[in-house]
Order: structure tokens, then sequence, then C-alpha cells
């Protein structure tokens, strides 16, 4: 009887396991649905990757190709070398950029120069304007001092011929018999014309009127004056304007000044333009940008 109980309970056994098995199948083939699989959320888009800013050797490149040499102040070639030559001093590429700028503002100066035959004196000093520009990355140039030079020797010249064209009405003037009086509204009109000589106000906190007498003595106080305003112009990276009565006065005063800079600062280079007339009061314009 015991193996015939064995047997039994095998075969009930077997039975309810095969009845677990079909369940599955049986529920499905009710029509309902298995549970979903749990919904993944979709992974996130990779991000492009973002071009890399343009090194400052770049950026000058880019200010070279589109003319920005020395404007607009904060985004030219010449502070962005001023900035490479600070964080790297010893970079190759800072006398590459600043031949480059040299040789691009010395063809400026001569399309300057030939824009008129024979060049007006605003020519000139146009043309010396670039010069004194390129000369502010203080990098040495023949090149340079030949042009200044011969910008300098024309203006010169120009002024010569002015003084004796002037010379020349003066004189025709006394042999012709005076003029009559114009109207009281004409009159007007030429007293409305301020002189020459008026050019900067001598009240002008921008400039620093100088005495002839002490100019043509080549007085030591003229020295004094001059180093009164270094510390200005340094500060404020202002150009200045050199009124003087001749190209002798406006070299002095320029070389003074430039000593006088070179004291504070052996590294500034300042943008000195010539004012030269006769009448001329003399003095050092500031001109701030």
């Amino acid at each position: 009887m015991k193996p015939a109980k064995q047997i039994v309970m095998m075969v009930l056994l077997a039975s309810v396991l095969s009845a677990c098995k079909s369940m599955p199948e049986a529920i499905w083939s009710t029509g309902e649905q298995p549970p979903p699989a749990e919904e993944q959320p979709a992974p996130a888009p990779e991000p492009e990757p973002q071009p890399a800013p343009p090194s400052l050797h770049q950026q000058i490149e880019i200010d070279l190709l589109s003319n920005r040499l020395s404007r607009p102040k904060g985004n030219n070639a010449i502070e962005k070398i001023e900035e490479l030559r600070r964080l790297n001093p010893d970079d190759p590429a800072i006398a590459k950029f600043e031949q480059e700028i040299i040789d691009r503002y010395l063809v400026l100066a001569d399309r300057r120069l030939t824009k008129n035959n024979p060049p007006k004196r605003r020519d000139l000093e146009v043309a010396l304007k670039y010069i004194n520009t390129a000369r502010s990355l203080g990098a040495p140039s023949e090149a340079l001092d030949e042009k200044e030079a011969m910008i300098l020797e024309l203006l010169d010249i120009m002024v010569q011929q002015e003084r004796l064209e002037k010379a020349r009405q003066e004189s025709a003037r006394e042999e012709t018999p005076p003029e009559p009086e114009p109207a009281a509204e004409e009159a007007l009109e030429e007293s409305i014309e301020p002189p020459e000589q008026a050019r900067p106000l001598a009240d002008n906190p921008n400039f620093l009127n100088l005495k002839q007498n002490q100019i043509d003595a080549r007085s030591q106080e003229i020295n004094l004056q001059l180093d009164s305003i270094s510390s200005r112009i340094i500060s404020e990276n202002a150009a200045v304007i050199i009124h003087a009565r001749s190209m002798d006065d406006f070299r002095y005063l320029s070389a003074s000044l430039r000593t006088s800079l070179y004291w504070v600062d052996p590294d500034f280079v300042v943008t000195a333009e010539p004012h030269i007339s006769d009448s001329v009061n003399p003095g050092i314009e500031i001109i701030t940008y």
C-alpha cells in the first residue's frame, strides 16, 4: 500500500504543477492584457560642442583684416598687441604684428601725401598723424623716422612759403589805397570770426600757455612747465597739438615734451601734431578722446 500511495501523491503533484504552468495562458486567453512594462525616460540629447573663443593672436589678425588698427577704443589691434605684450613679452608674434601695423600706416601716410600734387598743408598734418599713431607701438623703425623727417621738412618749406606770401600780400596792400570802411552789417560779420591766435583760449584747462621769449631762449622754465602736464597726458593717454611759430620751435617743444614724458613713463609714446603760424599763441593743447 505504501508504494501505491506514493505513486498517487506524485500524480497529484504533477497535475498541480501542470495547472500552474497553464494559468497565465488561460488568463491571457480571456482578452486581458499583460501589465505594461515600466516606461523609461528618453535619453537627453548631448549638447553640441561650442566653438572655442578666438585666441588673442586670432583677435589681432581679425582686427588687422578689418582695418581696426587704433580704433574703436577697446577693440583695436594696437591695444590687443599691448595686452599680448603684457601677458607674454617674449612672444615672437609681437614684432610681426607691430611691423604689419607700421607698414599699414606708412601706406596711409603715402596715400595722403599723394592725394594732392603738391600736397596741401592739411595733407602733411594728417600724414604726420598717421606716423605718430604708428609710433604709439613703441617699436623702433627707420622707415617711420625717415617718413617723419620728410614730412616735417615739407611742412617747414610750406610754412616758409606761407610767410613769404603773407609778406608779399602786406607789401602789396601798403602800395594800394586803403579800402573804404565796411558797412555796419559787414563789420559785424567780420567781428564774429575769431582771430587765429585765439585758437585755443588762454583759460582753456586743456591748454598750457607758453611764453615766446622763453621758447626763443630755450629756457629751463619751459621744461618745468612741460613736467607739470606730463603725468596728465600719460594718465589720460592723450594726444597733443603743439602750437608754435616755427618748425624749429615745434621740434624743440616736441623733443622737450618727449623727454619730460620719458621720465614719467619710458614706454609712453605721445602723438604730437604741429600747428605752425606766425600769430599763434605758443603752447601745448591736450587732446582727449
